[in-house]
C-alpha cells in the first residue's frame, strides 16, 4: 500500500541522512566546527522536506460502525477549512462498484441540514477519532429536514496512487472494425448524472463556474452539460490571480476546463495530501482514467441552497499543476507542471466597422474541447452581435493538430438562429476530427474569423432550365438557375456545362446543381472517412470539404464499383465486387460514388440551399 511506503520512508531516511553526514565528516575533519553543524541541520531538514513531518492516521473501514460520531472538512466562504459533525449511520456493501463498500452518514449541525448535500464538498475529508476515514462524495439532494450523505473509504481513494501518471499514447486500429462513430466500437464518454436529480444516493454534482459567458450561451448547451453530469452557475468574477493553490485537506480545488477571456472550472475538495501529491473529489470526475487535467487552487464565495441541489460558487486561481488520474474512487493529482492547453483565438468582424478579438487557453479532452470552443464562438458572436436579429455570419477557421494538420472548418448562416447554428457548426466539427479510432489526436491552436452582416443573406434553388434539348460531344450545354432570396426576389445565372469531346451518342450523364451539404455527400467529403486505416486518411474528408456559401454544377458520369479504405475503386468485375462486399470481409465503406467530369463553384455571398439533378443522353 502507498501509505505503508510513506511510513518506511520517514522511519529510514533520517538514520540514513546521518550516516552520510558521519562519513563526510571523516574525511574532511579540517574544515571548522560550525561548518559540520549546518551541513547537519541542512541534511535534516532536507529529509523532512522529502519525509513530510505530519503524518495522518488513518481509520480503517473494519472499524467503522453505526453511531460513531465524526466531523468533515471543508471551505464555505473564502479559504477558512471549518468543521462540521456527522453522525455514521453504518456501512453499506456494493457502494460504487461490486465488493466496494462505502460509508453512510447523517450531518447534525442546523447549517448543512437546512442545505443538503452540496455540490463542491466531494473530496472534503472526514475524520473519526481524528484518524482520516474517507471523503463525503455522495448524497440524497433532495432532503427533507435530514443531510445523508455518502462517504468513499480512503483505503479505495489511495488505490489511485499505483496508477502511472503518464497518460497513454496514441491507439491502434483494429482492422476490420469501424470507428467509435461508426456505432460498432463503443466511444469513450463520460459518465456524469444527466442533469437530473436523483431520488436516491448518487455523486455530488460537480458546479462548474463560468465567466465570461452569459446565461443565454450556457443555456444553450445545457443539454451538452448534462451529458458529463455538469451544474453550471455563472460566476461574475471567475479567475484570479491572487487566488492559490492551498494543498490542505479540506482546501478547495478546481480542475480548469477554459482560461482566459472565458473561463471555465469545476470545483472539489481536497482529501488527503503527501509533499505535492494529492487526492479528492471521492467520486470521479470523467471517469477519464489517466490524465493530465489543469488543475488550480480556488477560493468559495458562498454556499447557494437550493431545495433541487445546493452548490458552492468559487472564484479559481491560475492553473498550478495537473489532474493525473479520474477514477470511481476520486481524482489525484500532482502540484507543479501544468499541462499545455489549446490556444483558441476568435476575431469577430462587424460588417467591417469593428473588430473584436477573445483568447483563451482550453484543456485538450476529446469531448469538452468542443463544446468549450462552441460556447466561446456563440459568447463572442453575441458580444459583436450586439443583439442584432437580423443578420448573416460567415465562419471561417483552422485546426492545427499536433502532427502539423490544419483542418480547416468553414460555415455560412443566416436568419434569427444564424449565432447559434453557427457555434453549432463549430462544435460538431470539432467534434468529428477528436472522435477519431486514432487517438489522441492533440489540438495546438483554434484559430476563428468571423464575419457578421447585417440583414439575411439566403436563397434557395427555385429550378434548373435546361437550353439545349439536343446535346451533343463536345458541346456546351446552356443551363439557367433560377434562385429566390429570403424577400422573394428571383435571380437568374446561366452556367455552360462543357460536354467531354470523346463522348458517344447514346453516352448518359447527369446535371447536378447542389449546395456545399449535398456537394459534400456526393463527393464523400465534409465527414471523416469511416474505413479509413490511418489518422491521414481519416482527416482527407475534412481537409477536401466543399465550402458554404456557393452553389455547385457537376458533370457526372455514374458507374459501378466501391469505395474500399477510403479509395475508389472503379469498375470492378462482378466477382471482386460480390466479394469485397461479403459480411465475412466488412471492408466496404460505400458503393462507389459518382465520378466528376466537371465541376463550377459559384459564390453567392449568403447561405444557398436546393439541389436539382436530370439526365441527358448525348445525340
Amino acid at each position: 500500500m502507498p501509505e505503508t511506503f510513506v511510513r518506511l520512508r520517514r522511519i529510514l531516511l533520517p538514520p540514513l541522512v546521518c550516516v552520510m553526514w558521519m562519513r563526510d565528516m571523516r574525511r574532511k575533519r579540517s574544515l571548522p566546527r560550525e561548518w559540520f553543524f549546518l551541513r547537519f541541520a541542512a541534511l535534516v531538514l532536507a529529509a523532512a522536506g522529502v519525509v513530510r513531518a505530519e503524518e495522518v492516521a488513518l481509520f480503517p473501514l473494519d472499524q467503522v460502525q453505526a453511531g460513531q460520531e465524526g466531523v468533515w472538512r471543508t471551505v464555505v466562504k473564502g479559504n477558512e477549512i471549518r468543521e462540521f459533525k456527522l453522525r455514521i449511520l453504518g456501512v453499506v456493501q456494493d457502494f460504487i462498484g461490486p465488493q466496494q463498500p462505502g460509508i453512510i452518514a447523517e450531518a447534525v449541525d442546523p447549517e448543512n441540514v437546512l442545505s443538503g448535500p452540496v455540490g463542491g464538498m466531494s473530496g472534503s475529508p472526514v475524520y473519526i477519532e481524528g484518524k482520516l476515514v474517507g471523503a463525503y462524495a455522495y448524497g440524497y439532494t433532495w432532503p427533507k429536514e435530514q443531510a445523508i450523505i455518502g462517504i468513499t473509504p480512503i483505503e479505495q481513494m489511495l488505490a489511485l496512487l499505483d496508477y502511472s501518471e503518464t497518460p497513454p499514447g496514441s491507439l491502434q486500429r483494429v482492422p476490420g472494425l469501424t470507428s467509435p462513430s461508426g456505432g460498432d466500437l463503443p466511444s469513450a464518454r463520460p459518465i456524469g448524472q444527466g442533469g437530473q436529480v436523483s431520488p436516491g444516493l448518487t455523486q455530488l454534482p460537480t458546479p462548474l463556474s463560468f465567466s465570461g459567458f452569459s446565461q443565454q450561451t450556457v443555456e444553450a448547451f445545457r443539454e451538452e452539460l448534462a451529458l458529463f453530469g455538469f451544474s453550471g452557475a455563472i460566476s461574475p468574477i471567475g479567475q484570479r490571480e491572487s487566488v492559490e493553490l492551498n494543498l490542505r485537506p479540506g482546501a478547495p480545488i478546481a480542475g480548469v476546463l477554459m482560461s482566459g477571456d472565458f473561463n471555465v472550472a469545476a470545483t472539489g475538495t481536497i482529501t488527503w495530501v503527501d509533499g505535492e501529491r494529492f487526492l479528492a473529489f471521492g467520486h470521479p470526475f470523467l471517469q477519464s482514467g489517466t490524465v493530465a487535467m489543469p488543475m488550480a487552487g480556488a477560493e468559495i464565495v458562498t454556499v447557494v441552497r437550493s431545495v433541487q441541489s445546493s452548490f458552492k460558487l468559487a472564484n479559481v486561481g491560475l492553473p498550478a499543476g495537473r489532474i493525473t488520474q479520474d477514477r470511481m474512487p476520486g481524482v489525484a493529482g500532482r502540484r507543479g507542471d501544468v499541462p499545455l492547453m489549446a490556444e483558441v483565438s476568435i476575431g469577430v468582424n462587424w460588417d467591417g466597422k469593428r473588430t473584436e478579438r477573445f483568447s483563451s487557453q482550453v484543456w485538450t479532452h476529446p469531448q469538452l474541447l468542443p463544446m468549450m470552443v462552441g460556447m466561446a464562438t456563440m459568447q463572442s458572436l453575441t458580444e459583436a452581435a450586439s443583439g442584432e436579429n437580423r443578420q448573416t455570419v460567415k465562419l471561417r477557421a483552422e485546426v492545427t493538430v499536433r502532427n502539423g494538420d490544419v483542418v480547416p472548418v468553414q460555415s455560412v448562416t443566416t436568419g434569427p438562429s444564424a449565432v447559434s447554428a453557427t457555434a453549432r457548426n463549430m462544435f460538431e466539427r470539432l467534434q468529428e476530427v477528436l472522435d477519431n479510432p486514432f487517438g489522441p489526436l492533440t489540438v495546438e491552436r483554434i484559430d476563428i474569423s468571423v464575419e457578421v452582416l447585417p440583414g439575411w443573406e439566403a436563397s434557395v434553388l427555385r429550378e434548373v432550365i435546361v437550353g439545349d434539348a439536343r446535346p451533343r460531344a463536345g458541346e456546351p450545354l446552356p443551363i439557367t438557375l433560377s434562385l429566390l432570396d429570403h424577400w422573394g426576389e428571383l435571380r437568374r445565372l446561366t452556367v455552360d456545362v462543357p460536354l467531354p469531346e470523346r463522348a458517344r451518342p447514346g453516352d448518359r450523364f447527369q446535371i447536378m446543381v447542389l449546395d456545399a451539404r449535398e456537394a459534400n455527400r456526393l463527393l464523400g467529403k465534409g465527414a471523416p472517412a469511416r474505413s479509413a486505416d490511418s489518422l491521414a486518411g481519416w482527416l482527407r474528408p475534412l481537409l477536401e470539404m466543399r465550402s458554404d456559401g456557393a452553389l455547385y454544377v457537376f458533370l457526372v458520369a455514374g458507374e459501378d464499383g466501391m469505395e474500399v479504405s477510403g479509395q475508389r475503386l472503379h469498375q470492378l468485375p462482378p466477382s471482386v465486387s460480390a466479394s469485397l462486399g461479403s459480411p465475412a470481409t466488412r471492408f466496404v465503406d460505400a458503393p462507389i460514388l459518382p465520378r466528376v467530369i466537371w465541376e463550377k463553384q459559384i459564390p453567392l455571398g449568403g447561405a444557398f440551399s436546393g439541389s436539382d439533378a436530370f439526365t441527358l443522353v448525348l445525340e
